[in-house]
């Protein structure tokens, strides 16, 4: 079942293609459409994902504090900023308002900007797999 035109573009460029390097995936998807433009895709490497053991966890995101004040569920959208702080919307027409929270000590972590790995990750075949040599 075809779910999106992507999907089915991708699906029929590839077609009966041998796909032996995850270049050639990159390729494909890129020539998969020609008009209006090609789909772009990012090409992953170890550098762009980052270490976030050690980020700021918050206990909530309620708005309110007493009974009566708005619950979670009345949030219609989220705005993460800089230095912690964090706003919302009850209503799309709203402005952004912050929402009251206590900071505490172990709060206070910063967002780790270094990277989870330092070079490329090391990969072998699994052992039942049989590998064909020509």
């Amino acid at each position: 079942m075809r779910v999106d035109s992507v999907h089915s573009h991708i699906k029929t460029a590839i077609g009966q293609i041998s796909v032996y390097f995850q270049a050639d995936y990159v390729r494909m998807m890129e020539e998969a459409r020609k008009t209006p433009k090609s789909y772009h895709d990012q090409y992953l490497d170890y550098a762009f994902f980052k270490d976030y053991s050690k980020t700021c966890t918050l206990k909530s995101i309620r708005p309110g504090i007493k009974a009566g004040d708005p619950m979670v569920v009345h949030i219609k959208a989220l705005r993460f900023e800089s230095k912690e702080k964090i706003s919302y919307k009850l209503s799309f027409l709203d402005d952004w308002k912050s929402i009251p929270m206590k900071c505490e000590e172990s709060a206070q972590v910063k967002v780790a900007s270094s990277p989870l790995h330092t070079a490329h990750l090391c990969t072998s075949l699994p052992q039942n797999i049989a590998i064909v040599k020509s």
